[in-house]
């Protein structure tokens, strides 16, 4: 969790370096560009989730410690009508029904309560495929996948003045080759390619979580954002 979290603050440590103001080409460049990339497909939050439940798995195996969803009866749309059990905002979309309790200990009937405490729980599992399979539903041929994030990077990086963190390893390992970039974050994301996809899959890990090119990629997308929002709300309170 550590590695996630300095990587975090480093991002926050680049906007800062790159200016305290965002541009107005900032904010048009990241709606024009980065909205409708295969970040999209992959919340921040749930991705944070996955992170925490690999990373934290040997410690907890008691049944207190694991991911809880309670059913909500206000049926909050935005969760499928769950929420996980700790009352967290960040909980991932839900569609179980009446559930039982599954992994070390079976067929003890929990009533609206779902506990998993396998590494990768079916909870988080469900929702991660349902992101790839919503990706390659919208994008059958990777390759167009591909050739539109290049288009889209080489747009953006000519219009916006701030960047993402993920710029700046563009410039340092592929020289400014966004070509270059991409087609190496495809070849090996976990989260674009279907073998890497199920070998995550078949055998996750926090590892592989915190060191693929496509989480850092949405990791990027999704500060970037914040940080929009943030300038936004700063100069609304100055006027």
């Amino acid at each position: 969790m550590k590695r996630l979290v300095v990587y975090l603050v480093l991002s926050l440590c680049l906007f800062r370096c790159y200016g305290q103001i965002a541009d107005k080409s900032d904010t048009q460049a990241y709606e024009m560009y980065l909205t409708k990339t295969f970040a999209q497909y992959y919340p921040l939050p749930l991705l944070q989730r996955i992170y925490n439940y690999l990373s934290t798995y040997s410690q907890n195996s008691n049944t207190k410690n694991r991911y809880v969803f309670n059913n909500d009866s206000m049926g909050r749309d935005y969760l499928g009508g769950w929420v996980s059990a700790d009352c967290s905002s960040e909980g991932p979309i839900m569609c179980y029904t009446d559930t039982y309790q599954i992994g070390k200990e079976q067929g003890f009937h929990t009533s609206h309560r779902h506990y998993d405490d396998r590494v990768f729980p079916d909870s988080l599992r469900f929702v991660f495929k349902q992101g790839y399979a919503e990706f390659r539903t919208n994008y059958p041929k990777k390759s167009i996948a591909q050739k539109n994030l290049i288009e889209a990077l080489t747009a953006f990086s000519k219009t916006a003045h701030n960047k993402p963190l993920f710029f700046a390893d563009i410039h340092n390992t592929y020289n400014d080759d966004i070509e270059a970039y991409v087609k190496d974050m495809f070849k090996t994301s976990i989260l674009i390619d279907n073998r890497k996809n199920q070998q995550f899959l078949r055998k996750p890990s926090a590892e592989k979580l915190q060191n693929d090119a496509g989480v850092k990629f949405v990791i990027g997308v999704a500060l970037y954002k914040l940080w929009l929002t943030q300038q936004g709300e700063d100069n609304k309170s100055h006027k």
